[in-house]
């Protein structure tokens, strides 16, 4: 369920609110307004009970918000070296062995997260607030790994570039953040082996990790999610006009459940930012010869998975239902049909063609995106059906565009270990 009136995902860190009276529930401090609650709760739990059944039960007086607070510190700890593109079983090692350093490069990220312009506008219900905060931390830890892996840059350059300032910052904070990442990236420079499979490979994934992880949450942004949900309500008002939902014909009922399930899929879809949680989402399925199928998803009619091998091949699969789309084996065969790709909002694109293939579903037209040399990275596709000469073939999904599938690349390591739960 995404609830709208609450929702509180923003571009920066700034302490937003969603609604006019409850100012002091901010983003950044949801958490202790729930302690308070839950303190409330267990005070009038414990004043009610008779002291034989406190000492019997074993109940002493605690601060719920004292207990609270130290568990999302720590939590928090985890989720921003997670953030800094670091695998979670990595996270958990160092948690281990050097918790200092995962708790003082949250501390350090949070000094800089918690800066404000005075003057800001914070309610997130009116517009959405680009420049509320007065640095970008999500952009320092989006970019600076791929600078802080690359011994021809200028580390401290790309720190203060990227951490975009719109005001006087302390110079001597984006000092402390940068020693925290160096600190936290050296301990993870020594204990990477049984999490990646070397360490190489592990400075590849933290830069493509980060740099998913770390983008904008477009889709979750209230002011651009109200509007979502106003012209999905419209669409949904011109598919049924003035026929009670009781008397929706059998083609309005299948528009409307199209309506609504495309609208969640791609919206849920857009928001994910959880490399693991894609890996793990839709289960895994064995495939021949030893190769798995993940995150196997449909949107629009159209089947996405990504296909991992053994050997270390990746593939995001596309198949087209051809029998939905009244297209014919023959236009498949004889390679008329491409589609067009892009993960990066049509920065870049390109095109690969269909081959036939029978399913459960029925026959499809599929196409397979090689990223064999993603391995730890993670995007959003989007694309286009065409013919390969001619006009283009309309298959229509907003404009043009099917989207809505977000995939994340496992690396061997993954690989085995997603090989042994299958």
């Amino acid at each position: 369920m995404i609830d709208l009136a609450t929702n509180s995902a923003t571009v920066r860190t700034a302490p937003v609110y969603t609604l006019d009276h409850l100012e002091e529930a901010a983003y950044g401090v949801e958490y202790k307004a729930r302690a308070e609650e839950l303190g409330w709760a267990y005070h009038a739990m414990y004043n009610a009970l008779p002291q034989g059944e406190r000492s019997r039960l074993n109940l002493t007086v605690i601060e719920p918000l004292e207990l609270i607070e130290k568990s999302y510190r720590r939590a928090l700890a985890v989720q921003l070296a997670e953030a800094a593109g670091l695998k979670s079983s990595l996270v958990a090692r160092l948690g281990e062995k050097h918790p200092e350093v995962l708790e003082r490069f949250a501390q350090r990220v949070r000094r800089l997260a918690e800066l404000t312009d005075p003057d800001a506008q914070l309610s997130v219900k009116k517009e959405v607030l680009e420049s509320a905060s007065t640095v970008d931390v999500f952009a320092f830890l989006r970019g600076y790994a791929a600078a802080y892996f690359d011994p021809s840059a200028d580390r401290h350059a790309a720190a203060v570039a990227l951490l975009d300032k719109r005001g006087p910052v302390d110079g001597r904070k984006v000092t402390a953040l940068e020693q925290a990442y160096d600190a936290l990236m050296q301990a993870a420079a020594d204990s990477w082996p049984g999490h990646y499979p070397s360490r190489e490979a592990m400075q590849a994934a933290v830069v493509r990790r980060a740099a998913f992880e770390n983008q904008p949450n477009d889709a979750l942004f209230r002011k651009r999610l109200d509007t979502f949900f106003s012209d999905t309500i419209a669409r949904y008002q011109h598919i049924v006009g003035t026929t009670g939902l009781t008397d929706l014909s059998a083609e309005q009922r299948r528009q409307v459940d199209a309506l609504f399930a495309s609208g969640i899929d791609k919206t849920a879809s857009a928001g994910v930012r959880s490399f693991e949680g894609l890996l793990s989402h839709g289960g895994v399925k064995k495939l021949a010869g030893g190769a798995l199928e993940l995150n196997a998803r449909t949107i629009d009619a159209l089947g996405y998975a990504l296909v991992a091998r053994p050997d270390g091949h990746r593939a995001v699969r596309v198949e087209l239902p051809l029998d939905a789309y009244r297209i014919t084996r023959s236009q498949v065969s004889k390679s008329a049909l491409r589609y067009r790709y892009t993960t990066d909002g049509w920065k870049t694109s390109s095109e690969v063609g269909a081959t036939l293939a029978q399913t459960e579903r029925g026959p499809v037209a599929r196409f397979d995106i090689d990223v064999s040399a993603e391995h730890g990275g993670a995007a959003q596709l989007e694309g286009q059906f065409r013919w390969k000469q001619g006009g283009s073939l309309q298959l229509v999904d907003g404009s043009t565009d099917f989207r809505g599938y977000t995939y994340a690349v496992p690396d061997p390591v993954d690989f085995e270990r997603l090989a042994e739960g299958a």
